[in-house]
């Protein structure tokens, strides 16, 4: 595959494609751009793209439904929630989990106001829940922006500014977009995860400046290198999703996690065993930890 091709024609909006074959919507499928590419960008649809293009429609209705439902909830009772990490900042499709940003008072309200709805939830962290119900969205609410229970971005500072966004007509509130971005990037360290084309595309929309009032400075420079990893010559050329190389991993890990009493031991060396793993099992199978199946190649 030319990968240097496809990559361009996703961040110019432009077709020059021309194999169309399953291993390329499976790729596209994988950087969380092929709605985008099928929809938006395709000169010509075929019968993949179309399919794509179906099943992209009943995830949007399947997101909308959830937010409209989150919004509902929040006229209703009058308790305020972010919208957080799932605003697409290209016109992509949410196919995955809804996350929420809910104030630490309000946290348990927001749990009994979803369970009421019908919603099975489990708190999975501190001050963090996940919860289920079948036909919509899996709603996360969450306090502040955290990867196993180590704060990157306070409450107070999530709140203290936020954007407004209408989602197929329903009006509502998302976090600010520099920590969207932030908190999508340092996922990639902290998570960990890797990088996909869609990352790739919308890192490019942050602002240092004002991120870096919002971080601690040893988070700041993890996510300065990320930024350098993400910039570095030859990276259109690659093959999305990319992990980060084996040697810089582990050098970050032990400086950054290791040696970090936020972090519990066992989370310490599941962290770098999870890394190892979704990055070799990618390598060895060409499948992905972190993948939605949409059933159409």
């Amino acid at each position: 595959m030319k990968y240097n091709e496809i990559n361009k024609s996703i961040i110019y909006n432009k077709d020059y494609i021309e194999i169309k074959d399953t291993k390329l919507y499976k790729y596209l499928l994988d950087n969380n751009v092929a709605y985008y590419y099928s929809k938006f960008v395709s000169k010509l649809t075929n019968k993949y793209e179309e399919r794509i293009i179906k099943s992209g429609n009943n995830f949007n209705r399947r997101y909308v439904m959830s937010i409209r439902l989150l919004k509902d909830i929040s006229i209703k009772t009058k308790l305020p929630f972010l919208l957080f990490k799932t605003h697409r900042y290209l016109s992509e499709v949410v196919d995955g989990d809804i996350d929420i940003l809910v104030e630490s008072h309000n946290f348990e309200k927001w749990i009994d106001l979803l369970r009421a709805e019908g919603f099975k939830c489990d708190e999975e962290g501190l001050r963090k829940a996940s919860c289920l119900k079948k036909g919509y969205c899996k709603i996360e609410p969450r306090v502040s922006v955290a990867f196993h229970n180590f704060t990157i971005i306070s409450e107070r500072k999530v709140w203290k500014k936020t954007e407004p966004v209408t989602i197929s007509g329903v009006k509502i509130t998302k976090a600010d977009t520099n920590i969207d971005i932030c908190s999508l990037l340092l996922n990639t360290l902290y998570g960990p995860n890797y990088i996909r084309l869609y990352t790739f595309i919308i890192s490019k929309k942050i602002d240092l400046k004002k991120t870096e009032k919002l971080l601690t400075t040893a988070v700041y420079k993890d996510l300065l290198l990320i930024i350098n990893e993400i910039n570095k010559p030859g990276n259109l050329n690659k093959r999305f999703p990319f992990f980060y190389k084996d040697r810089f991993f582990f050098s970050w890990w032990v400086k950054r996690i290791l040696l970090n009493n936020d972090f519990k031991f066992r989370h310490k060396i599941k962290h770098l065993v999870f890394f190892y793993y979704i990055k070799y099992r990618f390598i060895l199978t060409n499948n992905l930890y972190f993948s939605h199946d949409w059933k159409v190649l």
